[in-house]
């Protein structure tokens, strides 16, 4: 199994629209096709606050909210650097 992640930056649970649903469907056949694999391909979402329940929510078969990747945070603040924008949350 071969994780294809694409992450997103939101202030609330992020939302799958139709159009980066289809984006998504597209690069992961692309990928397939790409590397010439049997494998199979989860579409995984990495995002600041999760996945909201939606029309495509379905298609994305993991998730990673980036809060869990620290957890004890030692002084309560995570910093994502993303281009020449830094966020604190």
């Amino acid at each position: 199994m071969i994780n294809l992640c694409k992450i997103k930056y939101s202030e609330t649970e992020y939302s799958l629209s139709q159009e980066e649903y289809l984006n998504i469907g597209r690069r992961v056949e692309s990928f397939r096709s790409a590397i010439q694999t049997h494998y199979g391909i989860v579409p995984t979402l990495i995002t600041t606050f999760g996945l909201s329940r939606g029309m495509y929510a379905d298609y994305i078969h993991a998730t990673v909210v980036l809060l869990t990747c620290f957890p004890n945070d030692t002084y309560g603040k995570i910093y994502c650097l993303a281009g020449c924008s830094m966020w604190k949350l």
